[in-house]
């Protein structure tokens, strides 16, 4: 016995290879053939618990800003530098400190906001 099939002849699905009974395939293959010709759109949980709260108008402010300083860059010709240079470094770790206070100070206000509407 091949474990526990009933003796049906079993079709399988050229899509995604799980193994229906006839009747089954007709439905399930047109159902499968849908679902795996569309592309999910990839979900970003930050843009999702921020969507609807003083932080979203912050997170949209700071990716702009962060898109005109990349594109400035650009035209000035400015390359990133090798991962070795210690210069570069320590801007990253300043450029996120500044971010993380950024962001704090977004997080603040908008606690206080809350609270104000609150009353």
């Amino acid at each position: 016995d091949d474990g526990g099939g009933g003796g049906m002849d079993l079709e399988e699905c050229g899509t995604c290879g799980r193994k229906f009974n006839p009747t089954s395939m007709l439905k399930h293959a047109k159902v499968c053939a849908k679902v795996f010709q569309t592309k999910r759109k990839v979900m970003d949980s930050s843009k999702m618990r921020s969507e609807g709260t003083d932080n979203a108008k912050f997170l949209q402010e700071s990716q702009l800003r962060e898109k005109k300083e990349k594109a400035a860059a650009a035209r000035r010709g400015v390359r990133p530098s090798p991962a070795g240079n210690e210069e570069v470094a320590l801007t990253k770790k300043a450029n996120w400190k500044a971010k993380s206070e950024e962001f704090r100070t977004a997080m603040r206000n908008s606690r206080k906001i809350t609270e104000a509407q609150a009353k």
